[in-house]
């Protein structure tokens, strides 16, 4: 299992290295610390060295991206001269995130994922998404990331009629909008200099404290410059499944999400939450909730949040992933 040094500092790519290190798997890192020029001219012959150590007929899981183009391109060509099962873990399609529009970044990502045997994304819509621009490999959908943690499900107390909100604020300029009244407690790095009035801030904390500090209530998936539609960088939750999903649900709150996202089916079919199409639903939605309600919202949601704790979807992936290509 490869993944860069660099990047495994960020929970989703370290949670999953984890738990296939617990099933067995060695672990094998991209030199990121390495300075720039040493990877360029150097990374095919470490790459051949580290593939000293692999036998063939070896499973090989790659978490994609990697800290560089380069460093992918070169661990690709490396692949390809061996006998192995190879497999990518796709945390984020960087064409896609980044120029949505240009059609020959996208192909050539594509590109590259159909040299892999196989491929694991984000959901479904992410699936259909590749296969119309020419992914040919086997795909499995993760649906949601693993989150790995020490801590039990905590039994919050309170007003379950509020809402949590984590990320990077600098993304949520709806947050200074006067969009809904229900109370949003807010968590992450960039706060604007002014919130909305409803809206109050919580202040920072490492992935494993913030599930300890959120409020009792919903945990909100909304993304973009408006609280009408996700538009702007919003346009990409129609394809990923956000890590702050799992952050919400294995710290026992159920989610509210946008319609339009990818997870939004995932999350309504499995009772974890519910769907607006705007900001402004969440009024009408959390003013009609019983407390009953929302109890057997949080039930589905704990027993979800049992399995991101112990790795079990990533690993149930590469086992449907593995059947399909081996079949």
């Amino acid at each position: 299992m490869v993944h860069d040094q660099e990047t495994a500092i960020l929970k989703p790519k370290s949670d999953i290295s984890m738990i296939l290190h617990s099933y067995g798997y060695k672990r094998m890192f991209f030199d990121a610390e390495l300075p720039k020029l040493v990877r360029l001219l150097f990374s095919n012959a470490m790459w051949r060295f580290k593939f000293k150590f692999i036998n063939s007929g070896d499973l090989f899981v790659v978490q994609y991206p990697l800290y560089s183009r380069q460093a992918i391109q070169s661990l690709t060509k490396e692949l390809n001269h061996h006998e192995l099962t190879k497999i990518l873990i796709v945390h984020d399609i960087e064409s896609v995130r980044y120029s949505p529009n240009d059609e020959k970044k996208i192909a050539t990502e594509v590109d590259l994922l159909n040299q892999y045997d196989g491929i694991v994304v984000h959901n479904l819509a992410m699936k259909k998404w590749l296969v119309t621009k020419g992914l040919r490999v086997p795909c499995e959908p993760l649906y949601l990331f693993d989150y790995l943690t020490d801590g039990s499900l905590e039994n919050r107390v309170g007003d379950y009629k509020q809402v949590n909100f984590a990320g990077n604020l600098k993304k949520a300029p709806f947050l200074a909008h006067d969009y809904c009244q229900t109370k949003i407690n807010a968590f992450g790095i960039n706060p604007p200099e002014h919130f909305a009035q409803n809206v109050e801030y919580k202040g920072v904390f490492s992935p494993e404290e913030l599930i300890g500090n959120f409020t009792n209530g919903f945990g909100l998936v909304w993304d973009g410059t408006s609280g009408d539609g996700m538009a702007g960088v919003g346009e990409y939750m129609k394809l990923n499944s956000p890590h702050k999903v799992s952050s919400y649900l294995v710290a026992g709150i159920p989610v509210i999400i946008s319609k339009e996202a990818a997870l939004a089916s995932y999350i309504v079919d499995n009772g974890l939450g519910f769907t607006i199409d705007k900001l402004s639903d969440i009024d009408d939605v959390l003013g009609k909730m019983q407390p009953d309600d929302f109890l057997s919202l949080k039930k589905n949601v704990e027993h979800t949040a049992k399995k991101l704790s112990k790795g079990m979807f990533v690993t149930s992936a590469i086992d449907r992933l593995l059947d399909n290509v081996r079949s």
